[in-house]
């Protein structure tokens, strides 16, 4: 039996990949204006201290840097492109599978059985209600959808495994095991689901946008207050010439 497209969604690759090149440009503008602090610090400064300075905010950077990426990446993949069902929910028996594509080149295979007795794992109803933080169906950005989609998402069926691709190179690469990039759904359990529920209720575009926002200020901060400690630092350290004390 072949899957079922159940929805489609326009993807949001295009406003990822601006918010990483500006995330980018704002790693630049940063250690662009921690380079002139320094260089107005310079005639003030030890050497082995001035060193170790370059070196602990060029660190800084590239840590911030790392971290922000990753943000970037982690709200593209939780934007739902397209679900895919293949199986009937009316058959208790039957295992059904769940295939849902994410941007990022995400690709995740859910296989959906009935939930037993004080069942630990959520739902799959509870997965896509509480679990904004790992899948968000864009209604703005919704492309098709099929009638039956609200009976999937509404399912009480729980996670009984879950294969996890992500497309390099245009390559799919199956991810086994742990992942820190990217949160397993099967290996949740109900208090975890209700812990990240608070944390994300905004959706990955409006997430990206504000990256985008942050990184602006972030960059343009730093290069301003860069340039005015240099410029600072070279007046103060040209006038104690002039007087003598250098």
């Amino acid at each position: 039996q072949e899957f079922r497209s159940l929805w489609t969604a326009r993807s949001i690759a295009a406003e990822g990949s601006a918010a990483q090149s500006v995330l980018d440009m704002s790693a630049v503008a940063t250690g662009g204006g921690q380079v002139l602090a320094m260089l107005g610090l310079a005639p003030f400064t030890p050497p082995n201290p001035f060193m170790c300075g370059i070196l602990l905010g060029f660190l800084g950077v590239r840590f911030a840097h790392v971290y922000f990426v990753r943000q970037c990446q982690a709200h593209v993949r939780r934007h739902v492109t397209e679900l895919q069902v293949n199986g009937s929910l009316a058959d208790p028996e039957q295992t059904v599978r769940l295939r849902i594509t994410c941007d990022g080149g995400l690709t995740r295979t859910l296989e959906l059985v009935e939930a037993r007795h004080n069942e630990l794992r959520p739902s799959l109803a509870e997965m896509v209600r509480q679990g904004a933080a790992f899948l968000w169906l864009d209604r703005e950005l919704v492309t098709a959808e099929d009638e039956s989609l609200s009976e999937v998402l509404q399912s009480e069926r729980v996670i009984a495994s879950e294969d996890i691709f992500i497309l390099r190179d245009g390559v799919a690469v199956a991810r086994k095991g742990t992942d820190k990039s990217v949160q397993r759904l099967a290996g949740l359990k109900k208090e975890d689901l209700e812990s990240w529920a608070r944390l994300e209720e905004i959706a990955p575009k409006a997430r990206l946008e504000r990256l985008k926002y942050l990184g602006q200020i972030a960059g343009g901060a730093a290069l301003v207050a860069g340039l005015l400690i240099c410029l600072g630092g070279r007046a103060a350290a040209e006038g104690q010439i002039r007087k003598g004390d250098v």
